[in-house]
């Protein structure tokens, strides 16, 4: 399960650079680069299936993402298999399920049938041709509910029509309309009306968390708050995708940089829709990240009021806090976030580095190595793990986990030269010195390394000759305009003094 290819799509080099235009297939051949690694590396006699658990719509009905609608975009997914016993070259069109893939792994490994359990069915039998059995697949997203608090979404299809269940019916023949562009529910095709009838009625409570997997739940898929909630009242997802649509351009505006337009976007969608957590929590974001920590903050409490369970919204209120040296608190609404989803890295990684400054080593160390063993971690977890075990004096564990970060990181560059800053905070100045250098040769417009080791030749070789030429070189990179001032400044310091000595 890869998350690689998840909005925000930011693949890492060269993918990016070679997909600039559509970073989601950037991610895509990112992924795929790296399966490909992997199947390299396995037996020639490895039974290998390739699977995905959903589909992005990519804008498709008015949905960025996945999770919303049960369209064809999301829910029409790959399914191949290879290996001993899979005929090669074969195509099968018969209606099936992922439900489907765990029995047909398992007659290909041999088990006995008396294991085999549940639902689903061989799909090599299914495909060996003859009149594939009819089935009817259930459908069902609570998304709607969880996030937006719009009415959730139950479907059921056989392949060739799916009805669609939310505040009103929906019908769609696959066959003859594959966009779904049509809905039939109006006049149904009486071949339809027997599959109508196996719609679900809506329950008469929200699963909770008891009733999802903690393997699910570990993989982010957090439920729907628990407890009875009335469908009556609730909106249709069909009749908000003028404010998804908000939602979802001001979540790209801010992954852009852009924060004032994304707050004014999700201004929108929190006015068109007051009652939607998931707007609130988006503009809470965005307004943290234009550095209006206040009303950011304000919004957060409005999300949270409405949906105690977003962790998310949890933890962009730690920030805020943090922002404001309010760290005390900050580490509650952390630990909150934490309760709801323990392998959260963005709560995780700040309540580790509220331990470690407070010299709480083995805390900080067991957060750290227990995000890295479950395979949560990211690059600023690892990051964390180097600065730990440098506190420590686990010299060769430092290394290991600051190859990790640099290798995973979105910003190679960036994480790069912190690791270099935290070698230079415990004075191991030879060892920042070189990452810094190597920086400088693997990053040539990356400008926080000229201007770190210019700083290290000015202040601890005492050598002005030398800072000089790399402070130089980082004015010859993009620096926002008041270090670029202040660079130049010392520059000009610099060269007088140079200039001066000369003369004498």
């Amino acid at each position: 399960h890869y998350f690689d290819a998840h909005f925000p799509y930011e693949p890492p080099a060269p993918f990016a650079r070679r997909h600039a235009a559509q970073p989601y297939d950037g991610e895509v051949a990112y992924v795929d680069s790296e399966v490909s690694r992997l199947l390299r590396a396995l037996p020639d006699d490895t039974i290998v299936a390739v699977v995905s658990d959903h589909g992005e719509a990519l804008g498709d009905h008015g949905e960025l993402t996945h999770g919303v609608f049960l369209f064809q975009a999301t829910v029409h997914v790959v399914c191949i298999l290879e290996g001993p016993g899979v005929p090669a070259g074969k195509r099968c069109s018969a209606p099936a399920s992922l439900g489907d893939v765990a029995r047909t792994l398992a007659v290909l490994a041999g088990a006995p049938a008396s294991s085999l359990h549940g639902e689903g069915v061989d799909l090599l039998t299914l495909c060996k041709g003859g009149g594939a059995p009819y089935r009817i697949f259930p459908l069902e997203a609570w998304p709607p509910y969880s996030q937006y608090r719009w009415h959730p979404l139950f479907g059921v299809t056989d392949g060739r029509y799916k009805w669609v269940r939310g505040r009103r019916d929906h019908l769609y023949d696959l066959s003859a309309d594959p966009g779904e562009t049509k809905d039939l529910a109006a006049a149904p095709p009486s071949k339809a009306l027997a599959l109508k009838a196996k719609l679900p009625a809506p329950p008469k409570s929200a699963p909770s968390e008891g009733q999802v997997d903690p393997a699910l739940l570990g993989l982010g898929y957090a439920p729907a708050p628990g407890g009875r909630f009335n469908p009556g009242v609730l909106p249709g997802p069909y009749d908000k995708v003028g404010v998804l649509t908000d939602i979802n351009e001001g979540k790209v505006a801010r992954v852009n940089g852009q924060y004032d337009k994304a707050v004014a976007r999700l201004k929108v969608a929190t006015e068109r829709d007051p009652g939607n957590p998931a707007a609130w929590f988006e503009y809470g974001e965005s307004l943290r990240r234009a550095g209006k920590l206040d009303q950011a903050i304000s919004a957060l409490n409005r999300a949270l009021a409405i949906a105690p369970q977003v962790y998310e919204a949890w933890t962009s209120k730690g920030n805020a806090l943090v922002a404001q040296k309010k760290v005390d608190e900050a580490i509650r609404c952390y630990k909150k976030a934490l309760a709801l989803q323990p392998d959260y890295a963005p709560a995780l990684n700040p309540v580790a580095a509220y331990h470690l400054n407070r010299n709480e080593l083995d805390a900080a160390r067991s957060l750290i190595d227990g995000a890295i063993s479950r395979g949560v971690a990211n690059a600023n977890t690892y990051l964390l793990g180097g600065e730990i075990a440098l506190a420590q004096q686990r010299n060769d564990d430092a290394a290991e986990n600051f190859e990790a970060a640099v290798k995973m990181s979105p910003e190679p560059a960036r994480t790069l030269n912190e690791e270099a800053e935290v070698y230079a905070a415990y004075r191991q100045y030879e060892s920042a010195l070189g990452l810094y250098l190597d920086g400088i040769r693997r990053y040539p417009s990356f400008a926080p390394n000229y201007l770190a080791v210019g700083g290290y030749y000015l202040q601890i070789e005492k050598r002005p000759e030398k800072a000089l030429s790399y402070l130089e070189k980082a004015l010859d990179c993009d620096l926002p305009p008041k270090t670029r001032e202040q660079v130049q400044a010392v520059v000009s310091k610099l060269r007088a003094a140079e200039s001066s000595s000369g003369k004498e």
